[in-house]
Parts: C-alpha cells; structure tokens; sequence
C-alpha cells in the first residue's frame, strides 16, 4: 500500500513485497532518504513500535504556533477584539482547526467554536483561543493509534459515531450573530466484528468532525437526529469507496 504527496511517498507492505519499490519504482525514481519506524510526513511524526502499532501525532506543528498576543488593560471581557487581533486569531484557530483534523479530535469542537465567531470576536474569545492553545501544547505529544494485527480489513466493519448539542452556540452570518444554534460530532472508525454483537473490540479512528448543524433544531432530538444524518451520510460514503 503506498500513497504519494508531491514528492514524498509513503508506503506500507510485508517483507516479501519489499522488492515493488525497490526493484521498480526505484529504479525510476531516486529518493534522498529512505525513513523507517520513526519519522514525519506532510507534517505528522509516524512512529511504529516493536509490536508494529502505529502512532501518529503532530508535536511539533502545535509547539510552533504562537499564541495570540494582545494587551487586556481595563478591557472587559465583552469588549470587541481589534483587527489585528482578530487576523492574529485567524491564524492560531488556522492552525489549531489543521491539527484537530490531522491528529487531534478530542479539540475539534473549540476550534469549530471559535472558528464560527471569529469574525466577531470579543477579548473572551482570545482568551478562550490562547486557552485552547495552550490545552494543546501541553498535550503535544497526544495523537492517534492503530493496533497492530487489532482485526483483518476484510472482517472489519464500520461504524459511525455521533452526537448533538442543542441551542448552545451562534453562527455569525455578515457580523450578525444568530443564537441557540446547535452543534454536532461525528467520528468513523473500522473496527473488529465483535462490535456488532455489543462484545468489546478494537477500533482505528478513520475522520471526524464537529461543526454547526445548518439548519435551526427546535429540539434536542431534532439536534440528535441532524446529527446522526450528518454521520450516517459520511459512513455510506465511506463504505462505498472501501468497497
């Protein structure tokens, strides 16, 4: 299995098939480094174990971002954020929002938050970003892991995970802000087939997402089940490219 991102390449096989890539494709192709076990690609750091489990975080893009920087004086919390705070606010949430989506779900719903609100952001909302960040940095080394050998692709099964939070955000639509919006979170995994009969089993996390849900819920169950149209759309989709 190999994929490819310019002019990097990333590939995966079982000893035996080694010889695809360098018996042909390098024969074509010359690489300047070859990296096993430990190493980065398109900005995540790849670490294989002796087991062959694999984790995958994004330390060092969260260690590099800078937090906003802004004077609170005699401010209050509600007070407007400046321009230049705010474009300084674009590109943490920027930032923070690639990393969410790379390795990071469990801050998915902040930066969905603060990214609806941006454009009107107030002294709270850089405090809340600089808090995130900070959440985040100190929690660098957290990512993703796939279990070696956790359950064969072809009896895998997939799921689609979901919830919904009622009235507790707004969507800002040309600097108007619209409350007692509602919020959903979606995550796909493969996982074993011992899942389906409620017995406990491994999973691999495949996307995820938290966002606003479009249209106005006037009920937590029409929240939930918003929600779980969002995921459940993502799933059939999923499962038709896999097939």
């Amino acid at each position: 299995m190999a994929g490819a991102h310019v002019d990097d390449i990333l590939w995966c096989a079982d000893p035996q098939y080694e010889k695809v890539m360098t018996e042909h494709l390098f024969k074509h192709f010359q690489l300047n480094q070859v990296e096993e076990g430990s190493f980065r690609f398109c900005g995540r750091e790849y670490t294989q174990g002796e087991d062959g489990g694999i984790y995958i975080t994004c330390k060092n893009n969260t260690d590099k971002i800078l937090p906003i920087s802004f004077e609170r004086g005699s401010r209050g919390q509600e007070d407007k954020a400046t321009e230049g705070e705010i474009a300084q606010a674009r590109s943490v949430i920027g930032s923070l929002a690639w990393i969410a989506r790379q390795t990071r779900p469990d801050i998915c719903y902040q930066c969905s938050r603060l990214q609806s609100i941006v454009s009107v952001a107030k002294v709270k909302h850089l405090l809340q970003c600089n808090k995130v960040l900070h959440q985040a940095q100190a929690t660098s080394d957290v990512g993703i892991y796939f279990k070696a050998n956790a359950f064969t692709f072809d009896d895998a099964i997939l799921l689609s995970i979901h919830d919904a939070s009622w009235a507790n955000d707004v969507k800002v639509i040309d600097e108007r802000m619209f409350p007692r919006r509602s919020q959903y979170g979606r995550i796909q995994c493969l996982g074993h087939p011992d899942l389906w009969d409620g017995e406990h089993g491994a999973v691999h996390f495949i996307g995820w997402k938290s966002g606003l849900i479009r249209k106005t819920c006037r009920s937590t169950f029409r929240a939930e089940s918003q929600g779980c149209c969002y995921a459940m759309e993502v799933g059939v989709a999923i499962r038709a490219l896999l097939a």
